[in-house]
């Protein structure tokens, strides 16, 4: 294991790159979830430069004495510069200093968990932007990055602030790792472990850098899943508390029980709000779009014929971590901490099967843009990329397509994924019956498709049944 290597972040790197090619300075913005390597990627970008100073807000606590932002961030600015002890009365006079002191030179600064750094400052963003204005930006060799996971306080003070409009040269919204680069934190130890055996512990993990660190390549897949989140005091175990709490605050038991009930499959807006015997009012919607930006549920719409969206949506987690500890950690969190509770294989907790095909089906949809290639479908013009679900009516029966590929030429490669160590024809019996559900204009067609990950029997092949057949093992390594 190779520990504090930066796998998979090439084209956000060379992004960041290009702005010093400028003879102007930069405004860089970097969100996404944490533990996703926001800091990792700003500190390795960091090292193309001459000076590089980093300053981090302070989780805001409600218990103990309350932490005094401004305090923080001039300890940091003593302890990079050499400066005396420094007491700043607020931000304008803490923004002004820092400017002084890079001036001239080629410098980046990152203002890392920014949302928490603003806590007890109503205007905080206001008084950024006069200190980017008036002050860091006339160096022209400078590069400062806006940092967060809250991506809610950065959407909103920050992206859709009309005071940054036009200031802001670059926004990277962090992403969960490709399979490949993920594959890599197996390093030469990759081999010993069958495809299907990193698929599921990348299923769990949701290719979350952070966590794949926390791998030991000595044990098995299911010895490391069960020391992870099955054994008190194991990261995964602890960290929901922790991000859910960091993120959310005060609010974390709302958003708790919002994706609480969307553990074993989508969701419509109504059928979420009659599970939480919640009103469908703007605050609600707000929470769920808190969630989304947050990147631990997506909306998915319906797409017609045509590639437009139709007013047909749905929620699902998009956070592969937050389904599997919320189905199987959470439940079992006492027994676990207690230290008895105990099972032969993961096959053996409740529902395992059904979980696996949502984890892996997740883990597929969270990447398409490397599963489209894969598949050859490069040179189509794509309208639309999504799962796909028909409700029963008296003209059509219920069903739900995995994924659901619509090109201009009227064609549709209907995709089902599978994740079993034995696939049989049972396969082709299933995807038949999805297609002859389908209500489209008499003109589509329909190209199956099977992306899985296990053992597939060679009468499946034999049968000649399926357009493209994506063994997602292969990408591990190729």
């Amino acid at each position: 294991m190779a520990y504090g290597t930066l796998y998979g972040r090439d084209k956000e790197l060379a992004a960041l790159s290009k702005l010093k090619d400028k003879k102007t300075s930069s405004l860089v913005v970097i969100n996404g979830r944490r533990r996703i390597g926001k800091s990792a990627l700003a500190e390795e970008y960091g090292k193309s430069f001459k000076k590089f100073y980093e300053f981090q807000g302070i989780f805001p606590r409600r218990e103990g004495p309350k932490v005094d932002q401004l305090q923080n961030f001039a300890e940091q600015v003593r302890a990079q510069f050499g400066t005396p002890k420094l007491s700043f009365q607020d931000w304008t006079e803490a923004f002004s200093y820092l400017a002084r002191l890079t001036s001239e030179g080629d410098t980046l600064i990152l203002l890392d968990e920014i949302s928490w750094m603003a806590t007890g400052e109503a205007d905080f963003a206001g008084r950024l932007k006069i200190a980017w204005d008036v002050h860091f930006k006339k160096n022209p060799n400078l590069v400062m990055i806006l940092c967060g996971s809250v991506s809610s306080w950065i959407e909103q003070n920050i992206l859709k602030n009309a005071e940054f409009v036009g200031r802001v040269s670059s926004v990277i919204r962090l992403k969960e790792l490709d399979l490949k680069p993920s594959a890599k934190f197996f390093g030469n130890e990759q081999d010993r472990y069958r495809p299907i055996e990193i698929v599921r512990l990348l299923s769990i993990t949701g290719c979350i850098p952070k966590y794949l660190e926390e791998v030991s390549t000595k044990d098995s897949v299911n010895a490391n899943i069960k020391r992870l989140c099955f054994t008190s005091g194991g990261y995964l175990f602890e960290d929901f508390d922790r991000i859910f709490s960091d993120v959310f605050g005060a609010k974390s038991g709302t958003y708790r029980k919002i994706v609480s009930v969307l553990t074993d499959g989508p969701l419509s807006i109504g059928e979420v709000c009659v599970k939480l015997k919640q009103a469908q009012n703007g605050e609600f919607t707000k929470s769920l779009e808190d969630l989304v930006q947050s990147g631990f549920i997506a909306r998915y719409h319906n797409h017609k014929p045509d590639g437009t969206l139709s007013k047909l949506s749905r929620f699902r987690i998009s956070d592969n971590y937050l389904r599997f500890y919320l189905k199987y950690i959470l439940p079992n969190k006492e027994r676990i901490a207690k230290e008895n509770f105990t099972f032969n294989s993961l096959e053996d907790l409740p529902g395992w099967q059904s979980i696996c095909g949502l984890q892996f089906e997740n883990l597929i949809l969270n990447r398409l843009p490397e599963i489209l290639p894969a598949l050859g479908l490069e040179g189509e013009k794509i309208l639309s990329a999504s799962p796909y679900f028909q409700t029963k009516t008296t003209r059509s029966e219920a069903c739900q397509i995995d994924l659901l590929i619509a090109c201009k030429t009227n064609s549709y490669y209907v995709c089902e994924v599978k994740f079993r160590e034995k696939i049989s024809l049972e396969v082709i019996r299933e995807v038949k019956k999805k297609i002859a559900a389908l209500k489209f204009p008499k003109r589509s067609s329909f190209r199956p498709v099977l992306l899985y990950s296990g053992e597939l029997d060679r009468a499946v092949i034999d049968e000649d049944y399926f357009d493209r057949i994506l063994d997602i093992g292969r990408l591990l390594k190729s």
